[in-house]
């Protein structure tokens, strides 16, 4: 392979061998160098989350349009517990099993749970406008109309 230094290309080396020798569900991580959790591989002149290389060593493809993970450990490059899907799905299992942040837990957040449960509250009563709500709580009124529609802020009733 051009462009492979030797440290390269024994990663590349062992990553196949581990995914050839692996057989369990258990998962397998990279041990070397990571970009945001995901253990990455030089392959054909770019980098490559391990992952996304396990899925085309093990089904002679790439993932499409992109590789998720049902164990949710990004380390892990087990063919087994990746799988093809969506940006939404992704998205999806990142909400449904509360990996990130959300609400205040994202520290740009500037209401709280329980202010975006008086912000629906008051809406609802018919009597005040989106606007109004928005300069109480110091938020613009597009604010106001993602939580009042359930875009933003889902997860609280």
């Amino acid at each position: 392979m051009r462009g492979v230094n030797s440290s390269t290309g024994r990663k590349l080396d062992w990553l196949i061998a581990a995914i050839n020798n692996h057989n369990s569900d258990k998962c397998l991580l990279w041990p070397f160098g990571k970009s945001k959790g995901y253990g990455v591989v030089r392959f054909n002149e770019k980098d490559v989350k391990a992952p996304r290389l396990a899925f085309y060593f093990a089904n002679g493809r790439w993932p499409t349009p992109e590789a998720r993970h049902t164990c949710d450990i990004r380390a892990c490059f087990n063919p087994g517990h990746i799988t093809e899907g969506t940006r939404q799905q992704n998205d999806k299992d990142k909400w449904d099993r509360r990996r990130g942040g959300w609400g205040e837990q994202i520290g740009t957040s500037k209401l709280t749970q329980q202010q975006v449960r008086t912000i629906r509250k008051e809406y609802a009563t018919g009597n005040v406008s989106q606007q109004a709500i928005a300069d109480k709580f110091g938020v613009v009124q597009s604010t106001i109309g993602v939580i009042v529609r359930r875009v933003r802020w889902k997860q609280i009733e």
